[in-house]
């Protein structure tokens, strides 16, 4: 047993095993969706205590890299659970700048922009549909009926346009980022003496896809 002395200490017992998972993660052997073998299985396969294996399974499923499932076992997540799990976490524990937040949206928009002024020959009716989504955002921006209306028709603007890019790292991220935007949002609305001007900043975006 590993945990008695052969080859490792006992304080690095679990992430040797947390390592040992993530290579077989790596290499295929284990896929998301699909269920890993129980703990009495992999105790015997990395040769540890079951109670090492269980800490490693525990602390993947915090990351949202495992979850449980009563029918199941437990299984592998897909990446966009990961993917905002650690963003997340890499924000809230950073300087948590929102003018890098507003620039990190911004570059992603430029793909979503892009985009959407390709489908305008491409496939008429998606484009059109992106624009209303705009549009009935934009209504909520330019006349709120409160605070929170402003807030939600901002993050869902900028939102669409993200979404028009197809990528679903963009739309993990941005999603990860929206209480983070929410907060920057509300600044703004409380900040600027007319908020006209932010109606008008939305506009000029549609008129600029169009």
């Amino acid at each position: 047993m590993l945990e008695n002395g052969a080859g490792i200490k006992q304080k690095t017992v679990v992430e040797q095993v947390m390592e040992q998972i993530k290579n077989l993660i790596a290499d295929g052997t284990f896929k998301p969706g699909e269920r890993i073998p129980t703990e009495p299985e992999l105790s015997r396969m990395f040769g540890v205590g079951r109670s090492s294996v269980r800490e490693a399974i525990k602390t993947f499923q915090y990351m949202g890299v495992m979850e449980t499932k009563t029918s199941r076992g437990t299984i592998i997540c897909d990446n966009s659970k990961i993917t905002q799990q650690a963003l997340y976490f890499a924000i809230l524990l950073g300087k948590k700048n929102f003018f890098e937040l507003v620039e990190l949206r911004e570059v992603m928009e430029i793909g979503g922009l892009k985009r959407m002024i390709a489908l305008k020959k491409s496939d008429p009716a998606l484009y059109k549909s992106y624009v209303e989504e705009l549009e009935s955002s934009l209504s909520k921006i330019a006349a709120p009926q409160t605070i929170e209306d402003f807030i939600v028709g901002d993050y869902k603007f900028h939102g669409t346009i993200i979404n028009a890019t197809r990528n679903s790292v963009f739309r993990d991220i941005y999603a990860t980022l929206r209480a983070f935007m929410e907060d920057e949002i509300l600044r703004c609305y409380q900040n600027i003496e007319d908020v006209g001007l932010l109606s008008i900043e939305h506009r000029d975006i549609i008129r600029t896809i169009e």
